[in-house]
């Protein structure tokens, strides 16, 4: 999307962290750094509460907003944007858009999220229970985002996508859970695909296996462990992307067949003819 805008003459400034600075100045963005706004939180508290903890999600985007506000809003009121795109679990985007008057744009990579397609998640009796528990500390925050100027009526108007919002969702409508629900204002565009070299380096032409626990939980010594002795020396070939924190030293003998990478170009092995490996927890 970034590409597309800067090669049609638009300037475009992007608020994210150093870990994508060298992809979103690849895509001609001016990037504008924002790591040191984020709230001191170690790897280990931040695996327990991903997915985990409602009200730690909504304290943690809350202290973000709070602490990029002086910054942000200055910089924002100086380059006076014509439009801001905020990435939907990215809220403070939407805040600061919100507070300062400036037309917004959700860009949603997975699904869509509303009030009709939450009753679709089960939710065991401890999620419902934390959540219970930490609407206490939620409301204590919202309270402070509206102290800071921040419109915020409850925690559903932070994190459902607002039929009256314009929304790029990055799936075929096809695939959206409870479409029709969703107003026209939702563009469904399919995914953003950029176009890269086939994957080499230890294919033999055989069909592949593709193995990864994604960008985020992905520190999981036994999980990889048990793949390298489940497809050991088997009629495939196989790329396993065990993420930067994981030292492949660790693992032992790589099978013949194996390809382990820290990261791997996910495109240009989904461009073979390949298995996904299904993880069920």
């Amino acid at each position: 999307m970034v590409s597309e805008l800067v090669n049609k003459g638009h300037q475009v400034w992007y608020y994210s962290f150093l870990e994508f600075q060298h992809k979103i100045k690849e895509a001609g963005a001016i990037f504008i750094a924002c790591d040191n706004f984020l709230p001191q939180v170690s790897q280990k508290e931040l695996d327990s509460k991903v997915g985990k903890d409602f009200a730690a999600l909504i304290e943690m985007t809350a202290e973000t907003t709070m602490a990029l506000d002086q910054k942000v809003c200055k910089e924002l009121k100086e380059i006076q944007p014509d439009c801001i795109v905020y990435d939907s679990m990215c809220m403070w985007g939407k805040l600061f858009a919100d507070k300062l008057g400036i037309p917004s744009i959700c860009s949603t990579t997975s699904f869509a999220f509303n009030q009709h397609t939450a009753k679709l998640m089960k939710r065991s009796f401890i999620e419902i229970w934390r959540m219970i528990v930490g609407m206490r500390r939620v409301n204590k925050k919202i309270k402070q985002l509206n102290d800071h100027g921040y419109r915020v009526k409850n925690v559903v108007s932070l994190i459902q996508n607002d039929n009256e919002t314009d929304t790029i969702v990055y799936t075929s409508k096809d695939f959206q859970p409870l479409a029709d629900t969703f107003s026209e204002r939702y563009t469904f565009v399919g995914p953003s695909i950029r176009q890269t070299e086939p994957l080499q380096d230890g294919i033999r032409g055989r069909k592949t296996i593709y193995i990864s626990l994604g960008t985020v939980l992905n520190q999981n010594q036994d999980f990889y462990e048990n793949c390298l002795v489940a497809f050991a020396n088997a009629d495939y070939d196989v790329v396993m992307s065990v993420g930067d924190k994981t030292d492949i030293s660790s693992l032992g003998r790589i099978p013949e067949n194996f390809t382990v990478k820290n990261v791997v170009e996910q495109i240009s092995v989904l461009r073979k003819q390949m298995y996904l490996l299904p993880i069920v927890e």
